[in-house]
């Protein structure tokens, strides 16, 4: 697969029926939740009487943005936390302007997402494109940072996955969901790897006493990869496309040259990561729960394959091609009723609240 590919795909644009906006209301259920986390972790750590002078705004950045809603849900949750924080301090005299940056890859659809921006917004807003695994802004510069669901997409699939010659290559699999160690082994390797590029990109970018918000798609800790729903579904799909590989309607190569990016790590997996980094306090760890889909109801079987469907279908028509696309997800939601979906461990929420540390 062209590592061009994965380096710029964008969950579907515009707001039809396949789009990301119009298959997006699991995510937006995880940023209701979050709300009371992060009104909290403001009301301690914002400083009312700090230097939000003239020209100084309270900058906000969303990473991995997309086209809304669910980014600017976030956003206003955000803003109306500090200026709660300001009204209990009787300070709403010195409440500062608000300047928020939206990021995405540059393929994003940011024209969809700037038309949805309420007309009566309290902040000035700007589109930031470019990966979060590297800088984006200049040292010490953002006040709050938020990162809801992205974290899971990984920069590029490995490439030992894709290398005939290597122990890692992944064989007629197109995840590393149910695949052997090697495969596992170069998968975490690259989330470790994103994951400490995107914490450090951000302790250059975050002031002393920044805040950040992240909000990650996680395999609870003691689970096995293949015990994960999220896993077992992808490995449902790789099966559909295998079948149209012996139908001769794919080859065998197009698999073999092709990976989700998308990996599901621990909440202890994770909080070793931001220890390790060491330029954040962790002010709190909490889980995201969310009831098990009721895969049997058609109509939440249609939420969660709209849902798939809108993050995957750019990586399956640029190797597969959009008619076979269509074919693919068609049999891959006939596919659901497959009995190993029934004892499958789903995956949770975890929101991390960060706090950058005083640089000395």
């Amino acid at each position: 697969m062209d590592s061009e590919a994965v380096r710029n795909h964008a969950m579907n644009g515009g707001d039809g029926h396949h789009s990301y906006k119009e298959n997006s209301s699991y995510q937006g259920q995880v940023v209701g939740q979050i709300e009371g986390l992060v009104q909290k972790m403001v009301a301690k750590a914002v400083n009312c009487h700090g230097s939000y002078s003239p020209g100084r705004s309270f900058r906000v950045a969303d990473m991995g943005s997309s086209v809304g809603p669910n980014t600017l849900r976030t956003v206003q949750m955000i803003i109306e936390a500090v200026e709660k924080k300001y009204r209990v301090e009787r300070l709403s005299d010195r409440l500062p302007e608000f300047h928020v940056f939206f990021n995405d890859r540059p393929t994003n659809d940011f024209n969809t997402l700037f038309r949805s921006l309420p007309s009566e917004k309290k902040y000035f807003a700007a589109g930031v494109p470019g990966s979060f695994q590297g800088r984006l802004f200049p040292e010490k510069f953002l006040d709050f940072v938020s990162c809801t669901y992205a974290l899971n997409w990984l920069s590029e699939i490995p490439k030992t996955v894709l290398d005939q010659q290597s122990p890692a290559f992944n064989k007629d699999k197109i995840h590393y969901g149910t695949a052997r160690k090697e495969v596992v082994d170069a998968f975490t390797a690259q989330f470790h790897e994103d994951m400490y590029k995107f914490i450090d990109a951000r302790s250059r970018e975050v002031v002393p006493g920044g805040m950040m918000a992240l909000t990650i798609r996680a395999r609870p800790d003691g689970t096995s990869h293949h015990q994960l729903l999220e896993n077992r579904s992808l490995n449902l799909l790789g099966s559909c496309i295998l079948d149209m590989v012996k139908k001769g309607t794919i080859s065998e190569a197009k698999v073999n040259g092709f990976n989700i990016p998308v990996y599901f790590g621990t909440p202890r997996e994770i909080e070793y990561m931001v220890r390790q980094d060491g330029n954040f306090d962790i002010e709190k760890i909490d889980n995201v729960t969310h009831p098990r889909e009721n895969l049997a109801d058609p109509r939440t079987l249609d939420l969660v394959v709209g849902s798939w469907r809108a993050a995957l279908e750019g990586l399956l028509v640029a190797q597969f091609g959009q008619e076979v696309t269509e074919e693919i997800f068609r049999s891959w939601r006939e596919s659901f009723e497959d009995p190993s979906i029934l004892d499958a461990v789903t995956g949770m929420g975890v929101v991390f609240l960060l706090k950058r540390k005083d640089v000395n």
